[in-house]
């Protein structure tokens, strides 16, 4: 197993950190590929490494995996509260898409995207707008973007505020600053529509001890997907970040989706 740490020019000239796990046996072309999202204050490590521990279980497994730091974030370029937002992380993850795809010169059907909260939005916004993934897992998504983020994570009182164009500081008890595009682009997005137009394989996980996203949102996302291959694990004991409970469960069910 190789891992490769890679540099790939995003927004604005800034540079977005990568890592791209090969499996022992690759084979150009035809490996299955799978392009990992961190959650919003994340990273492509996560808080208890579950990014990277995934990455490796699975890639182990016979996957190409990459996982990335959304601009911003982890070690990517940019400051977190300047570049974090909807449109941005949109930007970032279709920007690895296209560097991956080119540079593993493999087509659409061969590409999985997993995402971890927030980029469980993201991945479902890009995977209903264009034919160019061939399924679709999310962890803990966020189901509506609105309610989601501004009870969950950013507190109804600061929301309030960044609608009235303030700087949003120290939310979530994290030491973390955005910028009130952050919480007025949410409102851009259908996520509802989004949900139905998808309709490639989809996998949604979510924990049953879920704090910051109840997985009851996820129960309410699971039934608006409309494609024939839709399946959905509430993990007992799990909260919002998993333990190494969630790999097999992930590869499990990529064999028999993701063929």
């Amino acid at each position: 197993m190789v891992e490769q740490h890679q540099w790939i020019t995003g927004r604005d000239g800034l540079k977005i950190a990568a890592v791209i796990h090969f499996p022992e046996e690759y084979e150009t072309n035809k490996q299955k590929t799978i392009i990992y999202g961190h959650g919003f204050t994340g990273n492509k490590t996560g808080d208890n490494r579950m990014g990277v521990k995934l990455a490796r279980f699975l890639s182990r497994e016979g996957y190409v995996v990459i996982r990335f730091d959304y601009i911003g974030s982890g070690e990517s370029e940019g400051d977190f509260e300047d570049k974090t937002t909807v449109s941005g992380w949109l930007y970032d993850f279709k920007t690895v898409m296209e560097f991956t795809k080119n540079k593993l010169s493999i087509d659409n059907k061969n590409i999985c995207f997993i995402g971890h909260s927030l980029s469980g939005a993201i991945v479902t916004q890009i995977a209903a707008s264009s034919e160019q993934v061939g399924a679709v897992c999310v962890l803990a998504p966020v189901h509506d973007l609105v309610n989601n983020i501004k009870v969950g994570v950013i507190g109804e009182g600061l929301w309030e505020n960044a609608l009235q164009g303030e700087r949003i500081h120290d939310f979530f008890n994290k030491k973390y600053a955005v910028d009130s595009r952050f919480v007025k682009e949410m409102y851009q997005y259908d996520m509802d529509e989004s949900i139905k137009s998808v309709s490639v394989p989809f996998f949604i996980v979510h924990g049953e001890k879920d704090e910051v996203i109840p997985f009851t949102e996820s129960q309410k996302f699971h039934q608006k997907l409309t494609g024939n291959v839709k399946h959905i694990e509430i993990m007992k004991g799990e909260g919002h970040l998993f333990s190494d409970s969630l790999f097999p469960l992930v590869s499990t069910w990529l064999q028999d989706s993701f063929k």
